[in-house]
């Protein structure tokens, strides 16, 4: 929650980016949703922690995030490495 706290950020505004089933379960720890990418580690993970949302191509993850953002209002996403939630 360290990241958070230091954002000021809500968790109802916050969207972790992942590529595992790890980091999906890291955000559901931290309480917040999880977005993962289809083109990276372990995508395949995902049957057993499905992600709120997926992003198939490193290109497409501007234009899905801002999609995202636009369903649950303005947010920050955060990748796993090494942060502390």
């Amino acid at each position: 929650m360290t990241l958070l706290g230091e954002t000021g950020i809500s968790k109802a505004k916050t969207i972790m980016v992942g590529d595992s089933s790890v980091d999906i379960r890291t955000a559901r720890n931290a309480g917040v949703q999880a977005c993962g990418c289809l083109w990276d580690f372990q995508p395949e993970t995902f049957v057993a922690e499905p992600p709120d949302f997926q992003i198939e191509h490193l290109g497409n993850l501007w234009t899905g995030l801002r999609a995202i953002n636009d369903r649950i209002g303005s947010c920050v996403s955060i990748a796993a490495g090494g942060y502390d939630f």
